[in-house]
């Protein structure tokens, strides 16, 4: 990933993370291609880190944000491969062990929006202006990535998508999609969804974003 490397060499940044497609070599053999876009992650300001070699680590260590991630992947990995959609019933008995969430992460990618590693959470606006600053880069990941399904955790995430005059997918008229909403255009289907750590309004129910998901997703 040269342009990846390049872009910071470009702006003299020594500490940033490393995003993107998890396990090319799954990724190739994935059915879903779902892509996550996130704000940002927190602890390694001081370091270039790979995310793709803290994801196991954070399973193990129950992180929220990335087991909600592995279960929707997992789940919809598995209809896919079935060639059905889940029952509610069904749904409360797929096994989702630790070692499944590892395994099924890996045909998943994931983005930050800002790729400097920060010590406090950072408010929309900052995490906007970064998005104007890594727009180019940002880009390019997609262009690598051509995913099939994004999942946008936040509000200005989905912004940074959906801007008529300079969102990643600004082309796609996904602006004003509510959240907890699943829409496809241009053959891509999107999930306008809260942070995967996020516990109230309406949370980041892995059931209900599968549902949702599945509805347009042809089988």
């Amino acid at each position: 990933m040269s342009y990846y490397e390049d872009y910071f060499v470009s702006k003299n940044v020594d500490f940033y993370e490393v995003d993107g497609i998890v396990n090319k070599e799954k990724w190739v053999l994935s059915k879903s291609k779902i892509l996550f876009i996130l704000k940002e992650t927190a602890g390694y300001k001081k370091s270039k880190f790979y995310l793709k070699d803290e994801i196991p680590c954070w399973i193990d260590d129950n992180v929220p944000t990335y087991v909600k991630i592995a279960k929707l992947v997992l789940l919809i990995e598995k209809s896919l491969a079935d060639n059905k959609v889940f029952s509610d019933n069904e749904l409360k008995i797929i096994s989702s062990t630790k070692e499944e969430l590892k395994e099924y992460i890996e045909y998943c990618s994931v983005i930050n929006i800002n790729k400097e590693s920060v010590e406090h959470k950072s408010n929309d606006q900052l995490v906007y202006t970064k998005y104007l600053e890594n727009k180019e880069l940002l880009q390019q990941q997609i262009i690598e990535i051509q995913p099939r399904i994004v999942v946008v955790g936040s509000d200005v995430c989905w912004k940074c998508i959906s801007y008529e005059t300079n969102g990643l997918y600004s082309d796609y008229q996904l602006k004003g999609i509510k959240k907890h909403k699943a829409v496809k255009a241009k053959g891509i289907i999107f999930y306008h969804a809260n942070h995967p750590s996020a516990w109230t309004q309406g949370g980041f129910n892995v059931r209900n974003i599968y549902r949702s998901i599945m509805e347009f997703n042809s089988l």
